[in-house]
């Protein structure tokens, strides 16, 4: 069973629980990433994308910034090297990385703009 808990107090809490069987379960914990922080990424991912005129789509824009940022790895290929840019799906980095990555990402875009961090978070209000 998958299911999704939340922290309330010292406990875990989810509906599914309700339905286990008395004695001891094995569980993995892994804090989910949020869905508000991953639209306003890839919301910052287009202004950056529009203001740098860099780039022709968000895809490719994105691509860059983990090869620019470090989360990329390079694979041989023909005696050729390539560097292949790294997942950031919600199954491949939870959110105490993703917050490193947004915020190491806007200090990027903002660098490159000429703008501080401030300024360019407040492009999205």
């Amino acid at each position: 069973m998958k299911t999704i808990a939340k922290k309330k107090y010292n406990t875990l809490v989810s509906q599914d629980f309700i339905s286990l069987k008395e004695g001891y379960y094995s569980v993995e914990v892994k804090r989910i990433r949020s869905l508000e922080q991953h639209r306003k990424f890839f919301a910052l991912v287009k202004v950056y994308m529009e203001a740098s005129g860099r780039f022709k789509t968000v895809e490719e824009c994105l691509q860059v910034l983990k090869i620019c940022l470090g989360y990329s790895h390079t694979v041989e290929y023909k005696g050729q090297k390539y560097i292949v840019p790294d997942s950031i799906s919600f199954e491949s980095m939870d959110q105490d990385k993703f917050n490193v990555f947004f915020d190491r990402a806007v200090e990027l875009f903002a660098a490159d703009l000429g703008v501080s961090k401030e300024t360019f978070l407040n492009e999205l209000e």
